[in-house]
């Protein structure tokens, strides 16, 4: 059996495990910063959607309250448009919830 150099060894080790620390921690760059692009994006995705919202709202008090517009909500069917409305209101209230999750 032919003997192996403890010298040549060791160095070899220290490179290879030098080798395995960079990469560690280029990969673990690489996930901090994708994560905190997906925290954004999501950040945005629930701005954007907070603001279609708040439009669906406004929509749908003037349906209620215009009774000259194209689309309107007669007065006979008050139970359909409060129900319109608060399902409107809750679902913009869980956006807002959903700021403070993350």
């Amino acid at each position: 059996m032919a003997m192996v150099n403890p010298k040549i060894q060791s160095s070899t080790n220290a490179y290879y495990h030098g080798f395995i620390r960079k990469v560690y921690s280029i990969l673990t760059i690489q996930l901090i910063y994708t994560i905190g692009v997906i925290s954004f994006c999501i950040f945005q995705y629930n701005l954007y959607h907070k603001y279609a919202r708040e439009s669906y709202i406004v929509i749908d008090t003037q349906m209620v309250m215009d009774g000259q517009k194209k689309y309107t909500i007669s007065p006979e069917d008050y139970v359909y448009a409060a129900l319109n409305l608060y399902v409107d209101i809750v679902n913009l209230f869980l956006i807002v919830l959903s700021f403070f999750n993350e």
